[in-house]
């Protein structure tokens, strides 16, 4: 009786098995157990407004019935003939091919889902699904933008390197609150923000590996440029994007490989190139250091820098929201809401947590709201331009529409909020300012002072002579004669 029972209980748990087996053989191949499909290619692409074929095989069918398509997202991409059905008979001609056209329409990566309805029953099976990316049509002014995005973002650097005082520079390391206090913000904070944000507002992967990638990178030029504007410490900025710039080699790969990870999962297309990042960070650095070679070597230079980075800068915002915006028009009218308010809040959650931070660790209000500019603003172009450069297409445009909705974002907000200080301080402190700044500025083209507080941070005396700033932490951006 017991090995009765015994032989049952066995045979029961090989059919069992037996069953597993088959529901996953049949899995692999892409279906359930009415019909077993096989894929031509692992992946289909088609272009904006054209079409393509789609081709799969039938191996085998173990009932009758209909084979259809349906477009898991009509408005990214459809079936040029939706209403096309393949009839399926057990024993017919087998392995067969199955082609289907189908047409893009808006940037994506969705399923094309196989529908199976057997004879017998009414109840439509979902049999397997096809990975269908529709890609943008490449397009010159898109390949002209990426390298010149390239080439401004080599000159601010060289900008950066070449406006460096190096004399107040050390007086920043050798009381490096402030700089530790911002890349503490910058590397550690900020990449965990973006993920805690990446995961909250999507669920597309593309688009939350953008967020995570915002994060990471290093400050920029952009930071650089509001603190100037909102007459801030622009030394200490500049200090904290030369080091978040080198810091960035390790930080950022190291970054990525934390927080992007978890959401490229098994796909080798959305893997981050660490060695080619790398390779760029290595170059991007290089111009730094040309810069700062420069503008040791030639004192002109130096000169030439500080002058004209207000200028310049306002040039290269032209320049590229003239050509950015036509070549990147796609990721202003695809991008969904998502990634809107995570280009909007990102920036704005950074700016609060440094300040925060800094406030915190008892810095005055001017090096605070600087760490707080360097934390927010990332240095977008840069991970634009790493994404363009070694992810392949359509996920490359997919991921860049945050940094492109980023960018875009950062610069209204910044702007609004330098316009709305330079109205403040011109309302409410008009006579003040036109003390501290003599309308004859010629004269004192080397002299930039700033107001903290209303309250000029710089002492003057009755004469007009200024005298020595109090603390290197409160030290402004100051241009030292030679």
């Amino acid at each position: 009786m017991r090995l009765t029972d015994m032989n049952t209980s066995n045979m029961l748990l090989i059919s069992l098995l037996t069953m597993a087996a088959m529901t996953t053989a049949h899995a692999q191949c892409g279906s359930i157990t009415a019909i077993n499909i096989s894929y031509v290619e692992d992946f289909v692409y088609v272009f904006e407004g054209r079409d393509t074929n789609f081709t799969l095989t039938i191996d085998d069918v173990v009932s009758d019935g209909i084979l259809s398509f349906r477009s898991a997202s009509p408005f990214h991409f459809e079936l040029k003939d939706p209403d096309v059905t393949f009839n399926l008979t057990v024993g017919g001609n087998y392995p067969m091919n199955i082609t289907t056209a189908i047409m893009g329409n808006v940037i994506s990566i969705k399923e094309l889902e196989l529908l199976f309805t057997p004879d017998e029953s009414e109840d439509t099976l979902v049999v397997g699904s096809q990975s269908v990316g529709v890609r943008r049509v490449p397009q010159l002014l898109s390949v002209v933008y990426i390298y010149v995005l390239l080439v401004w973002v080599v000159l601010s650097y060289i900008s950066m390197g070449g406006s460096m005082d190096l004399k107040a520079i050390w007086q920043k390391i050798r009381r490096p609150y402030g700089i530790l206090i911002g890349l503490f913000c910058q590397f550690i904070i900020m990449p965990a923000l973006t993920f805690a944000i990446a995961q909250l507002i999507t669920d597309e992967p593309e688009a939350q590996i953008g967020i995570v990638l915002v994060g990471t990178c290093p400050g920029g030029w952009l930071s650089n440029i509001f603190s100037v504007l909102l007459d801030v410490d622009f030394t200490l900025s500049i200090t904290m994007t030369f080091f978040s710039s080198i810091i960035a080699l390790g930080m950022m790969p190291l970054n990525l490989l934390i927080y992007a990870s978890p959401f490229t999962g098994d796909d080798s297309r959305l893997g981050t190139p660490f060695v080619d990042l790398i390779q760029q960070l290595v170059i991007l650095i290089l111009p730094v250091f040309l810069g700062i070679g420069l503008s040791y070597k030639f004192k002109k230079f130096k000169k030439f820098c500080e002058k004209v980075i207000k200028p310049i800068s306002a040039l290269l915002i032209i320049v590229g929201l003239s050509l950015g915006i036509p070549a990147d028009l796609y990721a202003y009218t695809t991008s969904p809401i998502n990634n809107w308010i995570a280009s909007i809040i990102t920036p704005i959650f950074g700016a609060f947590f440094g300040l925060s931070f800094a406030r915190i660790f008892g810095r005055d209000l001017r090096t605070s709201i600087t760490i707080s500019l360097e934390t927010g603003v990332q240095n977008a172009l840069l991970g634009r331009t790493i994404v363009a450069l070694f992810y392949p297409q359509p996920e490359a445009d997919l991921i860049a529409r945050v940094q492109v909705t980023f960018v875009l974002v950062t610069l209204i907000e910044g702007t609004v909020a330098s316009l709305i200080y330079s109205l403040f301080r011109y309302i409410c402190c008009r006579k003040q300012c036109d003390k501290i700044m003599p309308k004859d500025e010629e004269k004192n083209d080397e002299e930039v002072v700033v107001v903290d507080d209303i309250e000029p941070n710089i002492g003057y005396e009755s004469n007009g002579n200024t005298t020595n700033p109090s603390g290197a932490e409160n030290a402004g951006f100051e241009m030292h004669e030679d």
